[in-house]
């Protein structure tokens, strides 16, 4: 929902917004992240993370294909469903 007078920020506002995130983090800006960089990111726990996959709710993910018996792959979360999580749910005091 858009309140009368803000703004809508546009997806190239978003993610030049949340590169200044990553860098204040210490991490280097790129096209995805894994699950630990993301919940750093966000200032949530990697459990929390699953949890929203596990319920099929919060952010956008890919997992990578693997050949492991265990077919345990590593998640990713792109930059832009990031970003996109980051100004549509997080709030601030």
């Amino acid at each position: 929902m858009n309140l009368k007078g803000i703004k809508k920020m546009t997806t190239k506002e978003k993610l030049e917004e949340i590169t200044v995130v990553i860098k204040a983090i210490g991490l280097t800006p790129k096209l995805q992240y894994t699950e630990n960089q993301t919940a750093q990111m966000l200032g949530i726990s990697t459990a929390s993370l699953w949890r929203m996959r596990k319920d099929g709710i919060g952010i956008d993910y890919k997992k990578r294909e693997t050949n492991s018996k265990s077919n345990n792959g590593r998640v990713m979360y792109p930059l832009s469903a990031i970003a996109d999580y980051y100004f549509n749910n997080i709030r601030t005091a």
